[in-house]
């Protein structure tokens, strides 16, 4: 795949129509670009609102944790650097995922709280590293515990939807084996819940990563769910 893209290219890559991108571009207030100018940030965002949503995770929630980490972003000047697309470029890398906020990817440098801080309570000294040297106060102690609070939801919603997911995963594989073996046999496709269809589909599945691939990519918004 080539460094940047197209509008085009970008929306093959997310098996999406180029009119579907410029739909979530627009709600989710992302710049339209001209040319091959997408980055894989860019990219990267836009996968993991998709794959947020065939999770079962609303827009609108998304939209709503979407403006709470640019106003986060703010607060740590993260939008200084002048670049059109500041929000979204640290989208991408899947190391120290504890360290990041969900849609922006942005590292807070130490890991972000998994529940709410009580201000005056729990707000102790590690957890001042998390904006060391800024000027945080209480408004903005009172977003991150907002956008804590949201994520929790929307992990509690993912740990639900994995295993669905993963069952999705092997019925596919299945029905595009059966479909090949018919192909080729014409002996059509074996009955809803055949033991050997799905054994078949699990197989393939699992040794070629299929499930694993999806809890691995998922996994990490639930922290080990």
């Amino acid at each position: 795949m080539a460094e940047h893209l197209t509008l085009g290219e970008m929306a093959k890559a997310l098996n999406r129509s180029p009119l579907y991108v410029g739909g979530l571009q627009k709600r989710f207030e992302l710049p339209a670009l001209k040319g091959a100018t997408y980055s894989p940030a860019y990219l990267a965002f836009l996968q993991a609102v998709i794959a947020l949503r065939t999770l079962n995770i609303a827009e609108e929630t998304l939209l709503r944790l979407w403006k709470i980490e640019r106003a986060l972003l703010r607060l740590l000047h993260v939008d200084s650097t002048g670049s059109p697309t500041w929000f979204l470029n640290a989208c991408g890398p899947t190391t120290r995922r504890k360290r990041r906020l969900l849609l922006s990817n942005y590292d807070m440098g130490v890991n972000v709280p998994a529940k709410k801080i009580q201000l005056g309570l729990d707000f102790d000294e590690k957890r001042k590293e998390l904006f060391a040297g800024k000027d945080m106060g209480e408004d903005a102690l009172r977003l991150l515990n907002t956008y804590l609070d949201l994520y929790g939801r929307i992990r509690a919603v993912v740990r639900g939807e994995l295993t669905r997911v993963r069952g999705a995963t092997r019925w596919a594989v299945g029905v595009q084996m059966d479909r090949n073996t018919s192909a080729r046999s014409a002996g059509g496709l074996g009955a809803c819940g055949s033991s050997t269809a799905n054994g078949r589909a699990a197989a393939v599945a699992d040794g070629g990563g299929g499930a694993e691939k999806a809890a691995a990519w998922f996994g990490p918004i639930c922290r080990g769910c």
